[in-house]
Formats: C-alpha cells, sequence, structure tokens
C-alpha cells in the first residue's frame, strides 16, 4: 500500500517545489539515463512526476528486462529494447526508446513532445478526480495480493469483476471460474497514470477506463498483457465487457 501512496503523492503534488532542479533520472536495466524533454516549458517537479511514472512502469516485471542495444551503424543513436510490447500505456503512446551519450559518457533518454504531453493531460485528470485514481491504484494492490484470493467469497466476487450481460447471481455460481481464470492464476501490476482513459464502450454513454498491465500464468512462465478495470457505480471492477462470460479460461 505505501507505494500506491507514494504514487499519489506524486500525481497530486505538481505544485509543490523541488530543492533540486536537475533533469531527473530513470534506470533502465543496469543503466542510469538523464531525462532529456523536448518539450522545455515542464517545470522541474512535472518533469519528475513524468519520470517517476515512467520509473514505475520499467520496474514492473515486463519492463525489467529493458536493455540499451545499438545497431552497427555508428550514426544510429543508441536505443532502449524491450522483450514484450508496452502494456501500460493508452493508444498509440510509446515509450521512449532513443538514447544519446555526450563528450563524457553521459546518457539522455529523449523524451518526445507527444509524451510529455499527453502525460501532462493526464496528470490534470488525475488531480481533477484524485479519489477515483487513488481507489484504482488500491483495487490493483488488493486484487494482486494474496489476501484476495484468500478472503473475497462467492457472494463479493461482482464487486471485483465485470462482464456484459451478467446477471449478478451468475457471479457467485461461477465463483470458482472466475477465481481461477482472472485472479488466481494472474497477476497485476501498478498501473501508469497514462491507462486513465474515457471510452463509449461500457455500460453508460461515456465511461471511464483503466489499462492494468499483468500476466497469465506467473507460476510458469509470465505472459503479459493488459487487462482493464472499469469504474461503475463507484467502484473499479476487472472488465471483460467485449465477452461474454462463458466459464474458466
Amino acid at each position: 500500500m505505501k507505494i500506491m501512496k507514494y504514487i499519489l503523492i506524486i500525481i497530486i503534488s505538481l505544485k509543490s517545489v523541488l530543492s533540486n532542479a536537475q533533469a531527473p533520472t530513470i534506470t533502465i536495466g543496469t543503466n542510469v539515463l538523464n531525462a532529456s524533454f523536448e518539450e522545455l516549458t515542464l517545470s522541474p517537479t512535472q518533469a519528475k512526476a513524468i519520470i517517476d511514472d515512467m520509473q514505475i512502469c520499467v520496474n514492473n516485471p515486463w519492463g525489467r528486462k529493458a536493455k540499451l542495444y545499438k545497431f552497427n551503424d555508428p550514426n544510429d543513436p543508441m536505443r532502449v529494447s524491450f522483450d514484450v510490447y508496452n502494456i501500460s500505456f493508452i493508444n498509440d503512446l510509446e515509450y521512449p526508446r532513443k538514447v544519446t551519450t555526450n563528450s563524457v559518457g553521459d546518457m539522455f533518454l529523449h523524451i518526445p513532445k507527444e509524451l510529455s504531453d499527453a502525460y501532462t493531460n493526464a496528470f490534470e485528470f488525475a488531480s481533477a478526480n484524485s479519489n477515483i485514481v487513488a481507489s484504482a491504484y488500491d483495487f490493483v494492490a488488493f486484487i494482486s495480493s494474496s489476501n484476495f484470493v484468500n478472503t473475497v467469497s462467492s457472494n463479493q466476487m461482482h464487486n471485483y469483476i465485470i462482464f456484459k450481460d451478467c446477471p449478478q447471481e451468475i457471479y457467485a455460481l461461477a465463483y470458482d471460474d472466475i477465481m481461477e481464470g482472472y485472479f488466481q492464476y494472474q497477476t497485476y501490476f501498478t498501473p501508469s497514470v497514462l491507462g486513465f482513459h474515457y471510452s463509449a464502450e461500457g455500460p453508460n454513454a461515456t465511461n471511464l477506463w483503466l489499462i492494468v498491465p499483468g500476466a497469465t500464468n506467473p507460476s510458469y512462465g509470465m505472459q503479459f498483457r493488459p487487462f482493464r478495470a472499469l469504474w461503475h457505480e463507484n467502484k473499479w471492477r476487472i472488465s471483460v465487457w467485449d465477452d461474454v462470460f462463458q466459464g474458466g479460461r
């Protein structure tokens, strides 16, 4: 829970003043990179908040194996390589990959304006909806903990997952299949603030969704994939809205 509280502090404290105005750094693999922003109007606080969220992404298991590589052409820049595609960001946003080195060997990760603009908008959303955002991080922390599997009863399952056109009593009747298919043999990781987005898909005209990075079969070699959570009836639930429940998976 401490990391969730820390994440929320990052999101809602954009007006605080940093004592150190130096560019923030991010650790990718075994390399410490300086952040180099294309957008020059970012405050030190905004820049640090962006890098903190990016660090959370590469600290997740899907990003831990990231490494730097370079083409044979010496004129080509060094790049960040991931074993899997980005499962934390929405739409077509990409994790920065371009890395350059200065004359003394310092390495810089280049952050494009498109990404920093997306972060600026995401932080504004998070500040305006801080309770919902905090609830999202607490929700992900709970469903990824052993406490969830050990404490959630069949009559409570409908509070944590939602299927399209599924009557409430089905959640209790299919408790074992749902627990095994969506929680016991899957794990969820800390989401990015860039995972929050609105969509017409869902039970209402406009619906708030969150991309939740995760993995299936964690005991037998993780298969990484993004999951989705839906804010509905003042609570977050893992959602399988585009599929009618038909039993375990």
